[in-house]
């Protein structure tokens, strides 16, 4: 058997490795902690960049196509425009501004545009209840008078529909602008 001092020579002994190991420990683990610290955060930093690249590019390459998508439906809408134009009955004076309007409310409904109007040459859109409006100041007035195609940036109407307004010019049988009349039309 042991004696007393030999026991708490033994303990001391054990108390002094404890110690030790448990300092090793925590110097060890704290080092392995800092490398992990100082390696994982760029680490972290350059993948965050890499996605957020990638992300980028899609999303740019995305919008291309979208703006290319709405560039086709635009053009699309700016021909049925311009075919309805052409029609003898907006030509055509003698035929009142409520019955052009009664005709572009069918062929709205037939095309399931929002709105297709008539504007004559003082800027006033004509509606087939007999109401009308003043959009002289109007830029889808102002820039068909002028002979060309006009849209606007898109944004949503009061009712929460998304909407690009579009106009154009009505030419005569000879392809002269007339000055008579406006056509126009808001579609999404």
């Amino acid at each position: 058997m042991k004696t007393k001092k030999e026991a708490n020579g033994s303990i001391q002994k054990n108390k002094k490795r404890f110690s030790i190991k448990w300092k090793l420990t925590l110097m060890f683990g704290g080092m392995i902690m800092l490398f992990l610290g100082l390696l994982g955060a760029p680490a972290i930093r350059i993948a965050k960049s890499i996605v957020l690249n990638e992300a980028e590019e899609k999303l740019m390459e995305k919008s291309h196509d979208v703006a290319k998508i709405i560039a086709l439906d635009l053009e699309a809408n700016f021909r049925q425009l311009e075919t309805i134009a052409q029609m003898e009955m907006f030509k055509d004076m003698s035929i009142s501004y409520i019955d052009k309007a009664k005709r572009l409310d069918k062929a709205k409904k037939v095309a399931g545009y929002i709105g297709l109007y008539i504007i004559d040459s003082k800027g006033f859109v004509h509606f087939s209840d007999g109401k009308t409006l003043d959009a002289s100041g109007k830029d889808y007035f102002k820039i068909p008078m002028q002979g060309k195609r006009y849209e606007s940036e898109p944004y949503t109407n009061p009712v929460g529909d998304f909407c690009i307004e579009t106009s154009c010019p009505i030419y005569d049988d000879n392809k002269n602008k007339s000055r008579k009349n406006r056509l126009c039309f808001y579609t999404w």
